[in-house]
């Protein structure tokens, strides 16, 4: 199914970018995060092992702290992300 072309591709292709296509499912945004990170879609769904775990990590630390804010650090989650030294096995 061939997607179509809208104003954003032709502002997009003036910039010298494009958008690259991602299956469009549950999981869209890991792979659209995985493919920026690790170069390849295929690792979408650790990454989404990855978020969840270090969500319940924080709901746990929360529990422990009452009071806490579960968010309060707006990098919180983009650490995750930028950590080059993830395991992936």
């Amino acid at each position: 199914m061939k997607r179509i072309r809208d104003h954003m591709d032709d502002i997009l292709e003036a910039k010298g970018y494009y958008r690259k296509r991602v299956a469009q499912e549950e999981d869209s945004l890991f792979r659209a995060v995985a493919d920026l990170r690790f170069h390849s879609q295929t690792q979408a769904h650790i990454l989404k092992i990855a978020v969840k775990a270090f969500i319940v990590d924080l709901e746990q630390k929360a529990e422990e702290d009452e009071g806490a804010q579960l968010f309060g650090n707006s990098n919180v989650c983009l650490d995750v992300i930028c950590v080059p030294d993830i395991d992936l096995v």
